[in-house]
Order: structure tokens, then sequence, then C-alpha cells
């Protein structure tokens, strides 16, 4: 650390703020927040041995440094998490697998009500059931609830043009509200029945249809008895698969880590209303302590989800903003409460969450070895005389030239690195040109190696011909000399299926690779997870444009 940079750490306010730390070649590596910054900076000044060889290595890449002054300390701890969030700083602790949950929305402030599934809770007025982790648990009472309750299925454009009943209405999903035939106390009875259903009341909503099927067959309505006893027997394997774990219906998120080394894996139990939802595992890196990584955690995770009545920490959080920062976005009537005592009920869920967590990284751990080991394979196959770290492909999406766009995917040691993962949408107008597209897109990416450097190897979605096309690309930047390969399903079939083929780039020459099948369902793997993100970037696109129709 220079003199210069010394005192401009000196010289620091003594007030609650945001400090950033630049590199050299300008990128931000670190983003901090304090009570009072000048405090803070004195312990950059003077690293010693028991601070730890990281925050050493911190201090000696610091090139330049920018305060900024905030009200509070709640202020720059928000402000803190947003930068973190943008310029994903390499020496900040960084969340992985962290997301905003689904919930289930009902908005009975509507005329006519329906269910919909949503990722950001507002103050609207609404009903929000959830979260839920679990996609399949999600669909599982989606697909229950549209058979058992005939509620409205369309979006609001489609109901307010509607001129005669869909096909909902015939199959006895629907009540046709759109046209008039269902009075409103009687689809409000419909609602009332999802939302019972979505707070766990099943088995009261499964009495009523019991009464109402025997009412049926009473009347010698034998077909509509039957179709009762099939929502009722939805209903009961629905509430089979609920977990009611306590007494009390509270909502209470229960937290468990684990740590290896520099690296925290987070559990978190979501109960709601006294059932266990699911759960959520989270892992973070960072060379930081235990308070610090729990305290990113509560911050990110819960600026994207809804805080709940009750968080049970592993440890005490003594940082009294995220407190704040947690009680200002608590949105129940009951008091709010962050402890790290658990009382006698939820002992058991701090063992769950315990072994559900140790299960996932063994899992991890097993995934991990295993992709190493076939990175390194892969390398003496290629010949290279060091082990293979990362592979970057690329893949083309559109829809007979409209709607055109690219995507790069990174895998590091076998695993997704998903803050690499890139999306080009297209500017020359190729008509549906896959090889003109591919060029656009691996020149564009040239162009930031400074801050997204190249990886060890180039996989290409594509035989000969695109393979030869991406490496004229790379010739033109002369220093670049990565190992670039292609892969491609051949054209011949054997016995049905469809064999893949790798196409290599030796000199000037364009050879195929006689891969091991583990080799090739590795790369295949790439490929595949390849092409989901870009249709996935492609249908987002299109989407987008025919909302605008």
């Amino acid at each position: 650390m220079n003199d210069k940079l010394r005192q401009v750490l000196r010289s620091a306010p003594d007030a609650p703020g945001v400090y950033i730390f630049k590199h050299a070649n300008g990128a931000v590596i670190y983003v901090g927040k304090a009570k009072s910054i000048k405090n803070r900076m004195k312990s950059y000044l003077n690293p010693d041995d028991a601070d730890g060889p990281k925050l050493r290595v911190l201090v000696a890449n610091i090139s330049d440094v920018e305060f900024v002054r905030t009200s509070t300390e709640f202020e720059a701890l928000v402000l803190e998490s947003n930068l973190i969030k943008k310029y994903k700083p390499r020496y900040n602790i960084l969340l992985k697998d962290d997301k905003a949950f689904p919930y289930i929305k009902i908005n009975k402030k509507s005329e006519w009500p329906r269910v919909q599934i949503v990722r950001r809770v507002t103050d609207d007025g609404a009903m929000y059931f959830g979260p839920y982790t679990s996609s399949r648990f999600l669909k599982n009472i989606i697909a229950t609830i549209n058979t058992t309750f005939p509620f409205r299925k369309c979006a609001d454009g489609v109901f307010k043009s509607a001129k005669r009943p869909c096909i909902n209405y015939e199959i006895k999903q629907c009540l046709a509200p759109c046209c008039g035939l269902v009075a409103k106390k009687d689809y409000d009875g419909v609602i009332d029945g999802v939302v019972s259903v979505l707070k766990g009341r099943i088995k009261d909503v499964i009495k009523d249809l019991e009464k109402e099927m025997l009412l049926a067959s009473d009347n010698l309505e034998f077909e509509f008895a039957s179709q009762i006893l099939d929502k009722i027997n939805s209903l009961k394997a629905l509430n089979d698969s609920q977990s009611v774990v306590l007494s009390t219906k509270k909502d209470i998120d229960v937290i468990s880590f684990s740590k290896d080394g520099d690296n925290f894996a987070f559990n978190i139990l979501l109960v709601r209303d006294g059932m266990l939802l699911g759960q959520s595992n989270i892992f973070i890196k960072g060379p930081y302590d235990e308070e610090e990584a729990l305290r990113r955690l509560l911050i990110d995770h819960y600026i994207k989800n809804v805080v709940p009545n009750t968080i049970i920490t592993p440890i005490e959080i003594k940082d009294t903003s995220v407190t704040e920062f947690l009680r200002s976005n608590y949105k129940g009537k009951d008091k709010f409460v962050i402890t790290n005592k658990v009382v006698k009920d939820l002992k058991g869920l701090r063992v769950i969450g315990l072994k559900n967590l140790e299960e996932q990284l063994r899992s991890m751990e097993i995934k991990q070895v295993r992709s190493r080991y076939t990175m390194s394979l892969l390398s003496k196959t290629l010949g290279t005389e060091h082990t293979l770290r990362t592979i970057e492909c690329y893949d083309m999406s559109n829809l007979a030239g409209k709607y055109a766009v690219g995507v790069k995917v990174v895998f590091e040691e076998g695993i997704p690195k998903k803050s690499l993962y890139r999306k080009y949408k297209i500017r020359g107008n190729f008509k549906g040109d896959d090889l003109k597209m591919m060029k656009e897109v691996v020149q564009r990416r040239l162009g930031h190696l400074a801050s997204d450097p190249l990886s060890d190897v180039v996989l290409v979605d594509g035989g000969r011909t695109q393979l030869k096309a991406v490496n004229e690309v790379f010739h033109s930047f002369s220093d670049l000399a990565p190992i670039i390969i292609s892969i491609a399903k051949d054209k011949t079939r054997s016995k049905g299926l469809s064999v893949d083929k790798i196409y290599f780039v030796s000199d000037t020459r364009y050879i195929e690779l006689n891969l091991s099948p583990e080799h090739l369902n590795f790369l295949k793997m790439i490929r595949d997870e390849t092409h989901r993100f870009a249709i996935s970037f492609h249908r987002n696109l299109r989407g987008r444009a025919a909302l605008k129709l």
C-alpha cells in the first residue's frame, strides 16, 4: 500500500457509509459498510497476522478507494447490498443458489379473483401464500386446486374480451364468470375453498365435499358423485404431502449452517402456518467470519423474500442495522422476533436442517470430485500440459431469423458458473444464418476480455463448419490460443439413436476425437445446459414482444 493511499484512508469520514476498494485496472474488488468509516479504515491500514492471509491479500491489491456517506448505518447496509449485486466484487461474500421464491397470489379485492404464481410480494391488499421452495410441490398444489375448484384460469385481458365460454367451462374447471354464467356469491364460495386449502384447512374442505358427494349419491347423481370423489382423493394426496410440525399457526424460518474452510453452507427451513413448506440451501464463498457470512445471508435473502414472524439463527447477530433492516421489511401483525435461542418445539427442525445440509454437501462433494476427475482426463486426451479448469460454450436460438439471440455458458471444474453466463441479442440482420450469428457473438465476447477472461476450452454447438467459423474469429486475435472443440449430432442413425461427435482444431486441421462415454456425456451436459439457456432467453424475448402487440 503506497503512502498516497494510506493518506486517503486516514482522511476517511467519521460517519456511517460505504467504502469501495478498487484494483489498479479500475475493477471494484471489495465493498463494505461501517458505522464509522474512519474507524473501519484503521483495520486496513495495519493488517496483522490475526486478520488472516486473505485480508492481507485484499489490502495488497487495493489501488484506489471511494467513500459514500449515508445518514444512518441502516442506509449504508442497503447501499452495500445493492453495490455488491452490481459489481460482484472478488473479495466479497457471494451467495450461490439464492433466489426469490414463488408465491401463490389471490386478490379478493378483484370482482372475479384468480390464482396467480408470483415471485414478488407487494403491499396491494392481496392474499399471498408461500413461499414454495419446491417447484414440484407448487405444481402439485396448483394442479390439485385447478381440478378441484372451478375458478377462472385466464388472464385479465382474455377475461374482459371473452364473448363465449372457453374449454375450461366445457370440462367443468371454470364457471365462466366472463360470460355471466355464475352468481358472485357462488364464485366467492369457490375462492374461499381455494383459500382454505392454501391455509392448510384441507380436512375441512374434504368434509364439505364428502357431504356434497353423499347428497349427490342420494339423488342418484352417481356421475357427479364420482367426480367429487376424484376431488376428495386429490385433496387427500395433497394433505398427505404436507407436514404439520407445530401446533401453533406461526411463520418461522429456521437457519442452520456448516463451514468448510472459508466457505459456508446455510439451510433455511420455511414453516408457514405451522406447516413445513420446504427448504432452501444457500452457499456462500468468502474469507470472513461466521457473523459476517450470516449477516450477508440475511440481507441478500430477505431483500428478495418475505420476512416471517420469527427468524431463528444459528448464532447471535450483534449488528443492529441487520435487525433494523429485517424489522423494516416485516409486514406481519405480530411482533417480529430474531433470535438464536431455540425453543423445545423447534429443536427437531434444527436437527432436520443440519441433516439436510450434510446430505446436500456430501452430494455436492461427490459431484465436484467426479467433475474434477473428468476434467483431468479430458486434459490428457486433448494433450494439454496442465489440468483444464474452465469451459465456455456458445449456442444460438432464433425463429426464422426473428428474435435471434446467442448465449455463453461457463463451467468451472465441471460446475456451472452462472455469474459468468452471458446473453447476446443479435445485432446484425443475418436472416437466420447461424454461422454469422456465432461469429458476431464470439467477437463481442472477445471485446470484454479485460473484465471476463477467456476459459481454457471453448466448446461450440455444431460440427466442423461451426468450428471453423469460430476458429477464424480467434485467429483474428493473434495472442489468444484456447483449445477449441465442437459437439454435433451425427446425421447417421444407429438403432434409432443420434450419435454425438466431437471435433477438435489441430493446427489447420479439423479432426474428430474419439472420447470415452464419460467424456462425451460430460460435454453433452454442458451443451444441453447452453441450449436450455439459449432457448429460455429466446422464448423470454419472444414473449415480451408478444405482450406489446
